[in-house]
């Protein structure tokens, strides 16, 4: 098939067509017909940032990312003291056979960050045609500062549907409230 693919682009060349033959495949033409495939980084699709500027993160809104192959996205969520971000994740291949695997991970800088029950706070994603879920999550118990989400990617891309949600911590909310006996309480 790629053989007659380009005796077809000589051919087109030799009489001049190779102006509108170039057009055409720069609009997607040859994808369409299945003649050519995207490379992955074109398959790239959602927000993220970089290890110098991660992308400021709206922790109640979910989002879609499709990741290229050896790709990482950073993302930061500010965390108020006494505080934690819960980030769940669900990570697929893209259907092309392939293998790939995703690193998810919550970058702490300095003291006072404690995990929160039973999540960790990295997570590694094996896939293989399929997808796998996750949650990764991690308690702030110092001053209000800014914890760093970073994902990496190896092999096929990736798509990677990312929600999450930030919440105070506390004996309240981490586990059922102690109730008091009755004597305990003076009756």
């Amino acid at each position: 098939m790629k053989r007659s693919v380009y005796g077809w682009l000589r051919f087109c060349a030799m009489l001049g067509l190779a102006p509108f033959v170039f057009q055409a495949v720069g609009c997607g033409t040859f994808r369409a017909m299945g003649l050519a495939g995207t490379p992955d980084i074109q398959k790239r699709r959602g927000v993220g940032g970089t290890a110098e500027a991660p992308f400021v993160l709206n922790p109640l809104v979910p989002h879609t990312l499709v990741m290229a192959s050896r790709e990482c996205r950073y993302f930061q969520v500010q965390i108020q003291s006494h505080w934690y971000w819960k980030v769940m994740l669900t990570a697929a291949t893209r259907g092309e056979g392939r293998s790939a695997g995703l690193e998810a991970e919550l970058a702490t800088q300095g003291e006072g960050w404690k995990p929160v029950v039973p999540y960790e706070s990295h997570k590694n994603f094996l896939l293989n045609a399929d997808s796998s879920q996750g949650v990764i999550a991690l308690a702030n118990d110092g001053p209000e500062r800014t914890l760093v989400l970073k994902l990496c990617q190896e092999g096929a891309p990736v798509k990677v549907i990312l929600d999450s949600q930030v919440s105070a911590f506390g004996n309240a909310l981490l586990a059922p409230p102690l109730k008091k006996t009755l004597d305990e309480a003076g009756h």
